[in-house]
This record gives C-alpha cells, structure tokens and sequence, in this order.
C-alpha cells in the first residue's frame, strides 16, 4: 500500500516539476517601442476591439483561436512620416505564454519581431535574431509556417510555432485595422 502511495505521488509530482515557469524579461514594453521604433518622435495608442463576427473570420483564417477581441495598436510616427504598426502579443508555447511584440510596415508587411518575456524553461532560442529575421517582410500571403518559410529551431518547435502565430495575428489584425479606418472615410 505504502509503494503504490509512493509510485502514485511521484506519478503525479514528477510532471508538475516539468512545467515549472522560468520566466525571463528581456524587453519592458518601453524597451520593446524603442526597439521597433528607433526614430519615432511620437507613439500613438489606440484600441483596436474585434467584433464577433471579424474575430471568428479572424480564427478561420488563421485556423486557431483568438483569446480576446481587443487589442493595443501602436502606431509609431517620425515627425508626420508613419513607421508603421506594432503589438504587443501574448502567445501560448508549451505550457506559458510567449509575450513579443510585432511590428507591421506601412506596406502591411512585417518589420522586426522581439521576444520581450519568456516563460518556459526550454526553447528561449526563439528570442535570438537568426530565427526572428525569418519574418521580416512576410505578408498575409505568406505561408508563415514553420518547415515551410520558417526555419523552427529543434528542441523549441511549439515556441517557433507561437511566433508564427503571433506574426500571422498581427498581420490580421493590422488588416483588419485598415479595413475599419477605409470603411470610416
């Protein structure tokens, strides 16, 4: 009886040892704008909120769901010359979020991805530039897959799949963006 107790909490234990969070900050929000907007004099916040009907054409899209309707929208500005569009996402990995910002050029293509918090205890090779300068110019007719057009990195394949992901919802919310501002003219 003492042997089955035994084998039973380690049975148990063992796998919530394995998930324990390791998070690592490498950007604050702050760092992250300055990083994808270098030489913006101003950045703009605004609400970006998906109604149900754009946020399930969103997920069909996509082929995955979207945890909320609402979104922060940055928009970077060097004196009256637009940078572009930025988002800062949170993507599940493994077992935790993946939090990263976005960029999106004027063009709707992507600019520059950084890996701001990182919460698993493997796979933080996503964060390094020789996996991330992958998506620079992707669009929405990119595939953005991972064995595709992206290069995933062994032993973190779910985590270059989370910012592939984020990518792609970036670069549909950034549409969908410009569709609401061309239907409000």
């Amino acid at each position: 009886m003492i042997l089955r107790l035994l084998v039973l909490s380690l049975v148990l234990i063992l796998p919530l040892q394995a998930v324990e969070m390791s998070e690592r900050v490498y950007l604050t929000q702050e760092e992250a704008l300055k990083a994808i907007f270098p030489k913006a004099t101003q950045v703009q916040t605004t609400q970006l909120t998906l109604s149900q009907d754009d946020k399930h054409s969103i997920e069909m899209a996509m082929s995955t769901a979207l945890k909320d309707n609402n979104y922060t929208v940055f928009q970077g500005y060097k004196d009256d010359t637009f940078l572009g569009y930025a988002y800062v996402l949170d993507q599940l990995g493994k077992y935790y979020p993946i939090t990263m910002i976005v960029h999106i050029l004027p063009n709707l293509s992507v600019g520059n991805v950084k890996v701001m918090v990182y919460r698993e205890r493997i796979g933080a090779e996503v964060r390094k530039n020789r996996f991330l300068k992958q998506f620079r110019k992707k669009t929405l007719n990119s595939p953005l897959m991972v064995d595709q057009d992206i290069d995933g990195i062994s032993g973190a394949t779910i985590s270059s799949w989370s910012v592939s992901t984020a990518v792609k919802k970036a670069l549909y919310l950034t549409q969908y963006a410009q569709d609401e501002k061309m239907a409000s003219r």
